[in-house]
C-alpha cells in the first residue's frame, strides 16, 4: 500500500520494488520511464502523471511525484489529488517521458497494480527530539 498526501504543492518521495517486474517483462530492459495511474474508488476519476525517477535499483525504485494545489497547472509530471480515499494504482513501464496513455505504443508493458490511499494531511509527523549534551551515560 502507497500513503500519498494530497492537497499540497509539495513534492514526495514514493519507493516502490519494481526491478523484479522490469525483468520479468518482454522489453523491460528498455523502459526509461513509468506511467502512474491513479484510479478514485469512490468516484471512478482518473489521474495520469510521470514522476520523476529519483532512484532505480535491483532493490527499489524510488520516485518523486510533484503534487500541485493549482487549477490546470497539471503537467505530465505533476497530479492534483484533492480528494481523499482510496485509490486503485497501475504502474506502466514506458519508453516515452511524455505519453500520458496506458494503451499507446510506448508503453512496454504494466508493472504493478496497487492499493493507494490519499490523505488530506501528512500521515506521520517525525517528532524531533533534545538530547541534553551535559549528561554522561554508562553502559
Amino acid at each position: 500500500m502507497i500513503y500519498i498526501t494530497g492537497n499540497s504543492n509539495t513534492t514526495q518521495r514514493i519507493h516502490t520494488t519494481l526491478a523484479g517486474a522490469v525483468k520479468m517483462l518482454t522489453g523491460g530492459d528498455t523502459i526509461t520511464h513509468y506511467l502512474w495511474e491513479l484510479v478514485e474508488d469512490a468516484t471512478g476519476k482518473t489521474y495520469r502523471f510521470i514522476p520523476t525517477v529519483h532512484v532505480s535499483n535491483e532493490r527499489y525504485t524510488s520516485f518523486d511525484i510533484a503534487k500541485t494545489d493549482t487549477a490546470g497547472s497539471e503537467a505530465s509530471s505533476q497530479v492534483k489529488l484533492t480528494n481523499a480515499g482510496q485509490y486503485l494504482l497501475r504502474i506502466y513501464g514506458q519508453t516515452s517521458s511524455s505519453n500520458l496513455d496506458p494503451t499507446d505504443s510506448s508503453v512496454i508493458g504494466l508493472l504493478t497494480i496497487q492499493v493507494a490511499v490519499v490523505n488530506d494531511e501528512d500521515v506521520a509527523t517525525i517528532p524531533s527530539f533534545t538530547i541534553p549534551d551535559s549528561v554522561i551515560y554508562y553502559e
